[in-house]
């Protein structure tokens, strides 16, 4: 998900750049992990479990938007980047 500007969402290290940055008022872009196969996984664990099979070929093709969206964004077309992959 990309977005121009907003909360950390409670991510720390998000937390820390608005903080470190004084705003909130930056482009990012956001690939998530998706959602625990059982609501009673602790979390660090799921985040931090390797990808299945499946997983790894999205994360790929995540990450492949991401940096085409990362150009666009450059090139003051974020707009545009948010149009075409969120």
């Amino acid at each position: 998900r990309i977005r121009l500007r907003g909360s950390d969402g409670g991510q720390n290290g998000m937390k820390n750049i608005i903080y470190l940055a004084g705003a909130d008022t930056f482009p990012r872009i956001r690939l998530g992990t998706g959602d625990r196969p059982d609501p009673r996984w602790d979390l660090a664990d799921w985040v931090l479990s390797r990808f299945s099979e499946e997983e790894g070929r999205k994360f790929r093709e995540a990450v492949e938007h991401a940096c085409d969206a990362v150009s666009l964004m450059v090139q003051g077309k974020a707009a545009e980047a948010m149009n075409r992959y969120n």
